[in-house]
């Protein structure tokens, strides 16, 4: 009877499982459903496959300001030590806008100018960062772009290590990336443990002159007013507008947001926040495996069979308005005897074909090794044709 309310019950479970859950969006007033933005371009993905979960003109080209620096960060922490000691040189001296008080000759730690980078967004910091990678803005912007290939951001062509100057004398945008490009560098950098540090650091003491400690504050407000926010990086010049690429992860979910040339300061960090909030909304965390639950019933020889069950339960969090499928999989050719616990298979929960959960398939009892009256019955029954 037990076997059978355990079978009954997995049945259940698949049957139920393969039925898609209903989404709620919480877009800002209760309503449901993607969110409506006024930015004329915008991506929402999934931070760990990629997915894209809502997109508005993601591959137009459009300037991205100081998120430029999201690239200017990643080759540095990769490519150098953060203890190491930057000799400020004469380039730094002709960018204006936000920055650091550096002079020619003056030594700083490359983290100080990262910080500065990523938190306070230092032009100068840019620059000098650049120079001590490669000797040259040039050679350095060369790494930039050739990095963005690599990548697969087709669409985004750097000029710069800081998205001071998105034109030309001409004034065509000659600085450029895509909601898409950027969401591809940010998942890229946010892998990186040292980078993802930084930039979900809110404040931070430079200790450049011990005897004038600078404290830097993070330009993204959404470390303050968005759960689980941990990133990455404003920007903003009077051609790009409003720029922000943010991050955020809750209960082992972890999205991407990029929005370009919006308006309003306020609006930008209101609207990424609109776009998390939905895109946590497609996700729930749930049991999908039980422990002790009868999966399959795998027949053995001389007519025996051993019901097997999950070894382990096992929760995940998966997306709501994706059907979910079950495999399971059995071991070939097994033999008894078969110890209680073995395991002989296992099961896997698929969401578009990917495991989501998996667990190990065994045995809910021991089936001994069948002695020599049990084999010839076995065979006197074949022979009745009762087997």
């Amino acid at each position: 009877m037990k076997r059978l309310v355990s079978i009954v019950i997995a049945l259940v479970f698949i049957l139920a499982a393969c039925i898609p859950a209903t989404a709620v969006a919480r877009t800002g007033k209760g309503s449901t459903g993607p969110p409506s933005l006024n930015a004329p371009s915008a991506i929402l993905i999934n931070a760990k496959t990629g997915d894209v979960l809502w997109q508005k003109n993601p591959d137009d080209k459009k300037p991205m300001a100081s998120t430029t620096k999201i690239m200017t960060a990643i080759l540095a922490i990769e490519n150098r030590s953060l203890g190491e000691t930057v000799t400020v040189n004469g380039d730094v001296v002709s960018i204006s806008g936000n920055g650091l008080e550096l002079t020619p000759g003056e030594q700083i730690r490359l983290e100080d100018l990262l910080y500065a980078l990523l938190l306070n967004s230092a032009n100068n910091a840019a620059v000098a960062i650049a120079d001590y990678i490669d000797g040259s803005l040039p050679k350095f912007i060369e790494r930039m772009n050739a990095k963005a290939k690599e990548l697969g951001a087709a669409n985004t062509n750097y000029t710069s290590p800081h998205g001071l100057v998105d034109e030309d004398e001409q004034g065509l945008i000659i600085h450029f990336s895509t909601a898409r490009d950027l969401a591809t560098i940010a998942r890229y950098a946010m892998r990186n443990k040292t980078f993802a540090t930084i930039v979900g650091t809110k404040q931070r003491t430079l200790n450049k002159d011990p005897a004038k400690p600078i404290n830097i504050v993070n330009r993204n407000r959404l470390l303050w007013t968005c759960p689980g926010a941990n990133g990455v990086k404003t920007g903003y010049t009077n051609d790009a507008g409003r720029c922000l690429v943010a991050s955020a992860q809750r209960e082992g979910v972890s999205l991407i947001t990029v929005i370009l040339g919006e308006k309003s300061e306020d609006a930008i960090f209101k609207e990424s926040a609109t776009l998390l909030d939905y895109g946590f909304s497609l996700y729930e965390k749930k049991r999908l495996i039980f422990k002790d639950v009868i999966y399959k019933t795998v027949k053995l020889s001389y007519g025996k069979k051993v019901n097997l069950s999950a070894s382990s339960d096992v929760d995940a969090v998966i997306k709501r308005t994706v059907k979910i499928n079950v495999k399971i999989d059995i071991k070939p050719n097994i033999r008894i005897p078969i110890k209680k616990g073995t395991a002989l298979g296992k099961i896997s929960i698929l969401q578009s074909g990917k495991p989501v959960a998996t667990s190990s398939l065994v045995a809910d009892e021991t089936i001994p090794k069948p002695s020599f009256w049990e084999i010839i019955s076995f065979y006197w029954r074949r022979l009745l044709g009762k087997v």
